[in-house]
């Protein structure tokens, strides 16, 4: 049988654990958003770099970049040792 006191922590832990849940989730969210927000900003970016350079070529050698995306803008797309489209 718990005790009040006992019951009493376990209702503090539980409740400091989902505030944290929370504020985890909602911070994970925004981030996501932000980012997303600033590689799109990057990508045109590069592509206005591409525009003013002979040939709209992008070398990824990673593959970091999103191949239809690459294409959407107006690049052509490479990768090192991969098949572009990835």
């Amino acid at each position: 049988m718990l005790t009040f006191r006992n019951r009493l922590l376990i209702l503090l832990i539980g409740l400091v654990l989902g505030a944290q849940t929370v504020t985890f989730l909602t911070a994970l969210a925004r981030t996501k958003a932000t980012e997303r927000q600033r590689a799109d900003a990057q990508l045109v970016a590069g592509a206005q770099i591409a525009r003013k350079l002979r040939r709209k070529l992008v070398l990824d050698p990673y593959a970091v970049l999103k191949a239809p995306a690459c294409r959407a803008a107006g690049l052509e797309y490479r990768t090192l040792g991969l098949k572009a489209g990835t």
